[in-house]
């Protein structure tokens, strides 16, 4: 057989040396971290990978952001990453380029992180896992995932956002809503035993005070017989009146100490029906003439009203309690207007009298609980008719209101809601 010869000239000689040297410095560079490049050992032997279609700006960008920024090769392997997500697993790039991601993350986040992963290569996926750290603690991160563009290998970009912070600041606020409905929790059982403790006392304060006037309203009506039967008998009935007044007074306050603390406690229970409001008004100011004075009362009713809905004992003590109290703080000789009107799927109640008034800086306070307004207004009772007044009211879904000037008079209105046959 013949032999073969293979003839190199010179210059093909120098042109293969220079291309062989080329090729050492490219690996050299490579290595050495010179060149946006990873040489990954596989199957076929070591594999070169490059960044390229990225100016410098997105490297910058990319090495200086926030948020940790991964490459990962098709089968998970870490091609490259930024600074940050060294930092966030704590552990040099060395340690990172070239090893499957699945290294750093726990085997409960890894079926989670696969699943992602599948669907970053394809579309944009996005979810949270958690992280290995170098001395093995656990990160949460929240990362996003989605193919590569440009890419010169198939390659799918990771984005992890540390959540370190932000669990930690939610655990925080589930720590302090946990203190927080404690301190309710312990707190509310505290304020529903002082509110059954005030509820038993306000019982017994009811039954024992009442039980020493009784006994005064009965001796002195005895009294009042034996002096009357009396042929010449001392001038003391002036002293009984006025014991009898004291008692029904002192009686009455005992009533809005009751009244007060069970509206306050939302222990009444309303029977609502409904009423015909102008026969309601003028069967209560006939059978309560003599307590209301009824030559003083003037009423102005429409001819047609639709029946309202309430509670016939409560609306009775509300009109009743407006009522005396314009006739308190009137003049004996001018009357009281009681008005009703209709505005929209309302009806309106009015109570108008011409006495001294309410100053302004009052008018504010006047429904509330133990307010005893300043200026001329006669200083009677606790403070607690208008209170009352109002949670009754209230207690209706309704609403109420005064319109005063000092010298001119004032209007208490309050509202009822009318019954409007379908």
């Amino acid at each position: 057989m013949p032999d073969v010869g293979v003839y190199v000239n010179d210059d093909h000689v120098q042109h293969l040396l220079a291309r062989l040297a080329e090729a050492e410095e490219t690996v050299r560079a490579i290595r050495h971290g010179e060149v946006d490049a990873l040489v990954v050992n596989g199957p076929q032997g070591e594999q070169i990978y490059t960044l390229k279609g990225a100016d410098h700006a997105y490297q910058v960008m990319v090495e200086e952001m926030e948020e940790g920024a991964v490459t990962l090769g098709n089968d998970g392997t870490i091609l490259y990453c930024n600074p940050r997500f060294a930092e966030i697993l704590c552990l040099p790039d060395s340690r990172l380029l070239a090893a499957p991601i699945r290294n750093f993350i726990p085997p409960d986040s890894r079926p989670a992180f696969d699943a992602l992963f599948a669907r970053g290569s394809r579309e944009r996926a996005h979810g949270e896992i958690e992280f290995y750290t170098s001395d093995g603690a656990r990160v949460p991160v929240s990362i996003a995932l989605g193919a590569l563009p440009d890419s010169e290998v198939a390659a799918t970009c990771l984005v992890a956002t540390d959540l370190t912070r932000r669990k930690r600041a939610e655990e925080a606020v589930r720590q302090l809503n946990e203190e927080l409905e404690s301190k309710v929790a312990a707190r509310t059982a505290e304020l529903q035993a002082m509110v059954k403790e005030l509820e038993v006392f306000t019982t017994m304060v009811s039954h024992d005070l009442r039980i020493p006037l009784t006994v005064i309203h009965g001796h002195a009506g005895l009294l009042r017989e034996k002096c009357q039967a009396l042929p010449q008998h001392p001038d003391f009935m002036p002293h009984l009146e006025a014991i009898d007044r004291a008692v029904k007074r002192f009686d009455l306050m005992i009533s809005d100490l009751v009244d007060a603390a069970r509206l306050e406690r939302n222990l009444y229970q309303l029977r609502l029906q409904e009423i015909d409001l102008n026969a309601f008004l003028r069967g209560l100011l006939e059978h309560g003439a003599m307590m209301l004075s009824p030559e003083l009362l003037r009423l102005d009713l429409p001819d047609a009203l639709p029946a309202v809905r309430a509670d016939t004992d409560r609306l009775e003590q509300i009109i009743m309690n407006l009522l005396s109290n314009a006739l308190k703080y009137s003049e004996p000789d001018h009357p009281v207007a009681v008005a009703v009107y209709r505005q929209d799927d309302r009806a309106v109640l009015s109570v108008t009298d011409q006495g001294i008034g309410i100053h302004p800086n009052d008018l504010p306070f006047i429904f509330d609980r133990f307010y005893r307004a300043n200026g001329k207004r006669k200083a009677e009772g606790i403070g607690l008719g208008l209170y009352i007044t109002r949670l009754l009211v209230e207690a209706h879904g309704e609403r109420i209101w005064v319109e005063s000037r000092p010298g001119e008079g004032s209007i208490f209105s309050f509202t009822l809601p009318l019954v409007v046959k379908q």
